[in-house]
């Protein structure tokens, strides 16, 4: 599994063969990556995909993984988050008015990190966890985020903030395959040859539970020159870092 070599690094076992990907810790408290004019993300009703890698620690509320869009404006978002509400514990894509939630045969807060992705092909929308569709809809509409303005990672709606790991966030401007999915389950993604990639963070950046207070934004992997700002991180010790 990919996570293999994280687990291996924060243990501190490391040899020739391991790697030194760690991902990024959210406090769940105000920590968030934010990009003030992200480039090539897709708006209005074009496909995409958002996944990433996500070990969350509270299934108390709703903690966001990435969103955009005019927060308070039906059809113009576009959000990626944890949700506990009366639909479950689980996943939801929300568009502001057309809402997508899975909530059933999986368990984000069993310790373990579990890969996430949310694809809209034009006219079908899935969630999927570990590479398994567990919702899909038709949606009613079809524009979600019409402006790519608020565009965040660990963060929706100005609040929501995530809390626990998060690596490998791939944002798309089409929509990923289930074989394409799962293929990218088992190790880094490489930005060459994509077609689509809008943003590829892979969080290797610094030292894990280190001093790492130089380190000012994540680095998009893309090719699109999306580096984020890192926001209200610590960036010391073992938390917010």
């Amino acid at each position: 599994m990919k996570k293999l070599f994280t687990f291996l690094f924060l243990l501190g076992i490391i040899n020739s063969q391991a790697q030194t990907a760690t991902g990024l810790r959210f406090d769940g408290i105000d920590d968030k990556i934010t990009i003030a004019a992200p480039a090539n993300l897709p708006l209005g009703n074009s496909t995409f995909t958002i996944e990433a890698w996500i070990k969350p620690v509270d299934n108390t509320t709703v903690h966001a993984i990435a969103g955009w869009g005019t927060w308070g404006s039906f059809n113009a978002v576009n959000a990626f988050r944890t949700r506990t509400t009366a639909e479950g514990v689980g996943l939801v894509n929300y568009w502001w008015g057309n809402d997508l939630y899975a909530t059933a045969g999986f368990d984000l807060y069993d310790g373990a990190w579990h890969h996430v992705a949310v694809t809209y092909d034009g006219v079908n929308r899935k969630i999927y966890v570990d590479g398994v569709v567990r919702a899909q809809d038709v949606p009613s509409a079809t524009t979600h985020s019409v402006t790519a303005v608020n565009f965040a990672v660990g963060s929706t709606n100005n609040g929501e903030y995530f809390k626990g790991d998060m690596d490998e966030v791939h944002i798309w401007s089409r929509a990923l395959c289930q074989i394409e999915l799962q293929n990218n389950m088992t190790g880094e993604l490489t930005a060459a040859g994509q077609t689509g990639l809008a943003l590829l963070y892979h969080f290797n950046q610094g030292i894990a539970a280190g001093n790492n207070i130089g380190i000012t934004s994540a680095t998009d992997g893309s090719g699109n020159s999306n580096n984020g700002t890192l926001t209200n991180f610590s960036l010391s010790g073992s938390i917010s870092n």
